[in-house]
């Protein structure tokens, strides 16, 4: 009798793949420590699938018992290197009933147009989105609506006419209604744009010389030291305005140091990766010398600011308008106008956060205000959070009157 023919061994290895997944899906795949856990969960499961027909069914009370797994699983399988192997496992998941099945059924839509093949049937789509909007979920429904029709126009219909886009005045026509609350959520912010050739000195900038109070050392995290990510010069954000954003200082530099290349998620206990450092006198900064990486940052590059109205995007609790009785044309002209301002996820300071997840209910809350954040969507910024997505730098306000930027906390999302 073989191992594969005792059920325990099964088991036992079910359990220590969807533990590895989880791992990988912390470590981030780009990392060669990442590249080596995708490696060992392929052979895992290689061995796994040579138990016999059915071999994945030990997986699935593991994944269908915690989202969380299930979004590591499809994060590091299904969009990872061995979508025929994770394909049976999601496709009995979306076979059953609650949110488990609507994200494998999305994610394996995703994998199996990935890896080329023919996408899901009508039939398949239909109970994904009528289980979508059983569950309250109609934006999702409506995400997998569109990529559903998408789908079947490339496979089944060949192309057709696209649905024409709102134009600026359809937007604003459609949203005048709406304005009222709108303006009443809305909050000063600063959008952040790269200036080629500009200088690199004081300023807003990516990169270049550290400035920081005297007497302070490059920051470290488990002997290495952090990257320089770049400076905020407050007075330079004030002249923009023409006074400071409710809050922030008149004048002082800010620098911020954080591991660009674990990019940590901002979990407890993370606050070791990342340091801020504020002089409030620029004629008192001193310049720290950079340290060798194995892994140079990007080249220095000068921001400059512009004005902006932030509104609160979809998945932030602020958000102001009533996602389910408004009509689905103005929730997309509501989204579009923000897009076509300052990007899906721009690079600016103040304002409210462009959430590439759903929102963090924490750092949404009043009590936060968001410091920095640097999206790499728009092309403002020369940094990749996991190859699409966004940090963000939070401070709370009592922190923020007190000018303890020390205190920042400090959040990655992908896509």
């Amino acid at each position: 009798m073989t191992s594969h023919e005792h059920p325990d061994h099964d088991t036992l290895l079910a359990a220590q793949v969807v533990a590895l997944a989880r791992e990988a899906y912390a470590v981030g795949v780009r990392m060669r420590k990442g590249e080596q856990l995708h490696a060992r969960l392929e052979a895992m499961l290689v061995d796994l699938e040579a138990s016999g027909p059915g071999w994945w069914r030990p997986l699935l009370p593991l994944l269908d018992a915690d989202e969380e797994l299930l979004c590591c699983w499809a994060a590091t399988q299904l969009l990872g290197p061995c979508p025929r192997l994770a394909g049976p496992v999601l496709r009995e998941l979306a076979s059953g009933q609650g949110d488990a099945a609507i994200n494998a059924s999305f994610a394996l839509s995703r994998c199996e147009r990935g890896a080329g093949s023919a996408p899901l049937e009508p039939l398949t789509w239909s109970i994904i989105l009528g289980r979508a909007y059983a569950v309250g979920l109609g934006f999702l429904a409506s995400l997998l609506a569109d990529a559903y029709r998408f789908v079947a126009l490339v496979w089944d219909e060949g192309p057709s006419e696209p649905a024409p886009e709102l134009g600026p005045r359809q937007r604003e026509s459609l949203l005048e209604p709406y304005l009222a609350p709108i303006r009443a959520a809305a909050r000063p912010a600063l959008l952040l744009h790269p200036t080629r050739g500009g200088t690199v000195g004081t300023g807003c900038r990516f990169g270049g010389t550290a400035l920081v109070p005297p007497g302070s050392a490059w920051p470290h995290a488990d002997g290495l030291p952090l990257h320089f990510i770049g400076q905020l010069d407050f007075e330079d954000l004030a002249n923009t305005r023409g006074e400071p954003l409710p809050g922030f200082p008149e004048r002082g530099l800010l620098a911020f140091f954080f591991d660009a290349i674990n990019q940590p998620w901002g979990e407890p206990g993370d606050e070791e990766l990342w340091a801020v450092f504020f002089v409030p006198d620029p004629s008192d900064a001193v310049a720290l010398d950079e340290p060798a990486f194995e892994r140079p940052l990007p080249h220095p590059t000068a921001l400059a600011p512009s004005t902006l109205e932030s509104w609160p995007d979809l998945f932030d609790p602020r958000f102001p308008l009533d996602e389910e009785s408004e009509p689905d044309p103005v929730i997309d002209a509501y989204i579009e106008r923000q897009d076509a301002r300052c990007g899906e996820w721009p690079t600016q300071v103040g304002g409210y956060p462009s959430w590439v997840q759903q929102g963090d209910d924490d750092k949404s809350r009043d009590e936060w205000v968001l410091l920095w954040q640097i999206g790499d969507s728009d092309g403002s910024s020369p940094y990749e959070w996991y190859g699409g997505g966004s940090l963000y730098l939070f401070v709370r306000r009592q922190d923020l009157a007190a000018r303890r930027f020390d205190r920042c906390w400090c959040l990655v999302q992908c896509g």
